[in-house]
């Protein structure tokens, strides 16, 4: 090759480049001919049993593939899907749900109440392992189905949020019911349901693929396909965002401000809004170390939170009291958060008993060292790694020592089951403001309660809560309850992070929600592309 042609072909190359790092991706699948949208989720689904292990992936997978009887819109409020009306009885304490006519599972079979019957008694099976919908269905007594478009609920006693437990994905009873095991049948292999969009295939670590349903009872979905990609790497997903092979993701801060200041930033709509999700830190008070609730103070006190946002997530997180999102009306505005106080935080220590004697910079009490683990899962950010650094420092300052032990997800699920920990840190998303099953004493087993809490006041609180139906004095329940938890610190709501959001900004119809921007009515089901895209 010539000089003259060698340097053509570095120009050409050059050029090529340049449009690939630049030009906006094809949203037309070649090989299928269909308009795509691909999506990122973080890490696999616990099941694809759709109401079984449930965690926030599998929920996003739910929703596109069934629908549930009602489900939240981006304001959280409950709108109506398969049942087109219900009618509330509390003399009865019923809940009577008209389901729409004419509504088919994929495979061309009607829904019918017998599914819904099926679906809610196969959820509230201790061996579905559900802490997602089942808890809100715990005072449930009776369900009937007097006609085929008809489900009566009766309950032992009906609470405000009772609409809640009723977002559960309905199955169809004909394909689910042929497995003895809803984890590893046909079923979790191929799910079937009635929902904008069909099951295609699954990869594990790679893709979940759906397809628009031609037959959904609310029209059919302007895309033709739905590509859920599964990177557990962030940076790894925002390289894909900018060669077209995803189009739509919550980023971290460091990634949303390196593509602030990139030339491909007028080729996204960027957006950041508040979700009802928080990182919490859950303390074992079953444990020698944290059965005081002034110790548990002491060890928030010790963390210089303010400082964290503004120096690593670049100010996208806010503080909250207590686990109630302080962006939501049920806060109460009149508490604050625990500051930075590492005084404070060596009194309470010493007040419980927690004295270094031997001088060296470790606590002990009767002599047993204050030595803990801090329990995380692995994740897709650095900033899980961060957090957990900077805690491990922040309590040594104050004479704690901390191991961190990051695993993955599903075994700290089952650590976190069984309480083997001391102090564990994971995020928790909130749907309405009954926290039973994160902190009731009736919810060690089944619920969230992981911690151990056991404390009448709080159990009366929120049952004064869940059952209270007069806007007014609930919310004052709500804030008695906010007071008790911030004096108790039983679960600290540590960081309340908001979410940068990233899309091609030729993609219409996205609307996030303190929820997310795929957890309500509307998600990928509404999305579309604007005209003229990738032609």
């Amino acid at each position: 090759m010539s000089r003259a042609d060698r340097r053509s072909f570095a120009i050409a190359g050059l050029a090529l480049l340049l449009l690939l790092h630049c030009a906006p991706a094809d949203v037309t699948d070649q090989q299928h001919g269909e308009r795509l949208v691909r999506m990122h989720i973080t890490q696999d689904p616990a099941s694809l049993s759709l109401i079984g292990k449930t965690d926030l992936n599998t929920e996003i997978v739910a929703m596109r593939l069934t629908d549930a009887l009602v489900q939240y819109d981006d304001q959280l409020q409950f709108q109506p899907l398969l049942a087109e009306s219900w009618e509330f009885s509390a003399e009865d304490r019923t809940i009577t749900f008209r389901l729409r006519q004419g509504v088919r599972w994929h495979d061309g079979e009607p829904v019918t109440s017998a599914d819904v019957l099926f679906t809610i008694n196969k959820l509230r099976e201790p061996e579905t392992e559900n802490r997602t919908w089942a808890p809100d269905l715990r005072s449930l007594t009776r369900l009937e189905a007097p006609d085929d478009y008809t489900v009566v609920a009766t309950y032992s006693e009906i609470n405000a949020d009772a609409l809640s437990g009723w977002r559960t994905p309905i199955l169809p009873e004909h394909v689910a019911s042929l497995d003895q095991d809803l984890f590893n049948g046909g079923f979790a292999r191929h799910p079937i349901g009635c929902g904008p969009f069909k099951f295609v295939s699954y990869v594990r670590g790679q893709e979940i693929v759906l397809e628009a349903n031609d037959d959904y009872w609310a029209g059919r979905p302007e895309i033709d396909r739905l590509e859920i990609k599964i990177f557990a790497d962030q940076q790894t997903a925002y390289q894909a965002l900018m060669t077209g092979d995803l189009h739509i993701m919550v980023m971290s801060s460091n990634l949303w401000r390196q593509l602030d200041e990139s030339d491909d930033a007028e080729r996204f709509v960027r957006t950041s809004y508040k979700r009802y999700a928080a990182w919490v830190l859950g303390w074992n008070q079953l444990s020698p170390y944290f059965d005081d609730a002034r110790v548990r103070r002491a060890l928030v006190h010790a963390l210089d939170r303010e400082t964290f946002i503004d120096s690593v997530v670049e100010g996208m997180a806010h503080l909250g009291a207590t686990t109630f999102p302080p962006a939501s009306a049920w806060a109460d505005p009149a508490l604050a958060p625990l500051g930075f106080d590492p005084v404070e935080a060596r009194r309470l220590l010493e007040e419980a008993g927690w004295v270094d004697t031997d001088g060296d910079g470790v606590r002990e009490r009767d002599g047993v060292k204050f030595s803990i683990t801090l329990l995380v899962a692995k994740g897709p950010q650095q900033l899980t790694e961060w957090m957990a650094a900077w805690q491990q420092q922040s309590w040594a300052d104050v004479g704690v020592d901390t191991t961190i032990d990051r695993i993955e997800f599903q075994a700290f699920r089952e650590r976190r089951k069984e309480r083997k920990f001391h102090v564990l840190g994971q995020s928790f998303h909130f749907t309405d403001p009954d926290m039973t099953g994160l902190y009731h004493s009736n919810e060690a087993d089944a619920g969230y309660n992981f911690w151990g809490v056991d404390d009448p006041e709080i159990d009366a609180l929120l049952d004064t809560v869940r059952t209270t139906f007069d806007p007014e004095p609930r919310l004052a329940g709500m804030h008695r309850l906010q007071r008790l938890l911030d004096e108790q610190q039983p679960v600290t709501a540590l960081f309340f992070f908001d979410a940068p959001l990233v899309y091609d900004k030729r993609l219409d119809g996205v609307r996030p929600s303190p929820l997310g921007y795929a957890n309500t009515i509307h998600g990928p089901r509404e999305w579309r592309w604007a005209e003229g895209a990738g032609r």
